[in-house]
């Protein structure tokens, strides 16, 4: 990100690569790798994970899901488990 006021000015990345299979209409899988982080180690360094999961469309507008993930590195937060319900308004 960048940092402003009395702090130094950084730039940082972010990248992710998404395989996805849609099995119905309505239901999918994926794996995600994901680096919201990509920049130096005095900057935060690269923060990065792997994670897999699947989601199933109830409606045109409302669908659950659920993914687990693993840090890909030191910098990145511990293992993680998310359910979810998303909605198009």
């Amino acid at each position: 990100g960048v940092q402003t006021c009395a702090l130094p000015i950084y730039a940082s990345l972010s990248s992710g690569v998404v395989l996805n299979k849609q099995w119905t209409p309505r239901w999918r899988t994926f794996i995600e790798n994901s680096a919201p982080q990509i920049a130096r180690a005095g900057n935060g360094g690269v923060v990065m994970s792997w994670d897999a999961g699947a989601a199933y469309l109830l409606t045109s507008d409302w669908q659950i899901g659920v993914r687990g993930g693993v840090a890909a590195n030191h910098n990145t937060p511990n293992n993680f488990l998310l359910f979810e319900l998303a909605g198009r308004f």
